[in-house]
């Protein structure tokens, strides 16, 4: 005949609070459970819950007794959350811990199981943070967000005006006008689009096509590329300080707030009703945002600048190196304004993209 081993499995009354096992488990040669159960003893408390308690514990009782597998402890962390916003009812760890003890008599599971649901749902319910708590928090940190993204529009309308004034200035209408002859030769638009041309390179065959053709000697020419400088002088002395407000140096005209976020950076891990990390990013990207913009408005703001003291030069007159000297400016300021404003675009886009993605959800 084929022996068995019979255990009797008797556990402290200390491991749970009104809970105490008790009941026999039939095990094979092997250690497999062949029959039996142990059940845990549940006592319930002695006192009197309201009605609307009762029936929202049961029922998430009763989805836990439906689970099976490894999503009964996830189930059991959503649950006992869902059920802190009844504590203000009266709903205490005394009658969760004993709905809890019969739902693991309930579902005839291994006591080492009970015992690993039960201390859980008491972490849980220990560290709560109530539904509409989580809520509240959420929709103060959505107040934040819509609050930065009005900033990152206005962000995004700056950027849009620096480069299209820096484009009419530096382009064929301005600097580079065709109607006068000396400027175009002074400053080819190739040093726009990264040109493989040295600078110094550029500037020795600038001015040995201004000398072939005459240009030193050209009365007219030469007034009018003086008068034109004069007036792209003028309008870049209106300019800057346009540039110098947008720039936002000391961060109080386009903030960036996370005042909300970081007063409740303890309790963040404790929201589970919503995944917090779509706000997570979305701070990311506008701290990027924002790093991109001074990046572009600063740059632009010190050739605009430089372009200035080119065409206010000593005894009016313009050296050599004062054409190397802006050619070189303005191609490192293009250089790095069209990289990070690429970057800001990408900002923009993924920004668009989150706050979608976080109303979507919130809904």
């Amino acid at each position: 005949m084929k022996k068995f081993i019979y255990l009797i499995i008797t556990f402290s009354t200390t491991i749970i609070v009104g809970c105490k096992s008790q009941g026999t488990l039939k095990l094979t040669e092997n250690g497999k459970i062949e029959s039996g159960k142990v059940n845990l003893k549940c006592d319930k408390p002695q006192k009197t819950y309201t009605k609307a308690v009762d029936i929202a514990l049961k029922g998430s009782v009763a989805k836990l007794e439906s689970t099976e597998g490894v999503d009964l402890n996830a189930t059991v962390k959503t649950e006992v959350v869902k059920l802190t916003q009844y504590s203000q009812q009266g709903l205490d760890l005394d009658l969760l811990i004993f709905r809890m003890c019969q739902m693991t008599n309930n579902k005839a599971i291994s006591s080492e199981q009970a015992q690993e649901i039960i201390t859980l749902a008491m972490k849980t319910w220990n560290n709560k943070m109530s539904i509409n708590e989580q809520k509240n928090v959420i929709s103060q940190l959505k107040v934040e967000l819509d609050s930065n993204l009005k900033t990152a529009n206005e962000l995004k309308l700056n950027i849009e005006t620096v480069l299209s004034s820096l484009n009419l200035i530096s382009g064929d209408q301005v600097l580079r006008n065709s109607k006068i002859q000396i400027s175009p030769i002074l400053f080819p638009i190739s040093n726009l689009d990264k040109s493989p041309v040295a600078v110094s390179d550029m500037v020795n065959e600038s001015i040995t096509k201004y000398l072939s053709l005459n240009l030193n000697t050209n009365e007219l020419e030469q007034q009018k590329f003086s008068a034109t400088g004069k007036l792209i002088a003028l309008t870049l002395d209106k300019t800057i300080p346009t540039f110098n407000s947008l720039a936002d140096r000391d961060g109080n005209r386009y903030p960036i707030y996370s005042t909300i976020w970081n007063a409740n950076s303890n309790n963040l891990s404790k929201i589970d009703v919503y995944d917090i990390t779509k706000f997570q990013k979305t701070y990311s990207e506008l701290n990027s945002l924002k790093a991109n913009y001074d990046i572009v408005i600063n740059r632009a703001t010190d050739y605009l600048t430089d372009l200035s003291k080119f065409f206010k030069p000593e005894n009016n007159q313009i050296k050599k190196e004062d054409l190397e000297k802006i050619l070189t400016s303005e191609r490192f300021a293009y250089d790095l304004i069209l990289t990070y404003s690429k970057s800001l675009v990408e900002n923009i886009e993924n920004l668009s993209k989150l706050q979608q993605t976080v109303d979507e959800s919130l809904k």
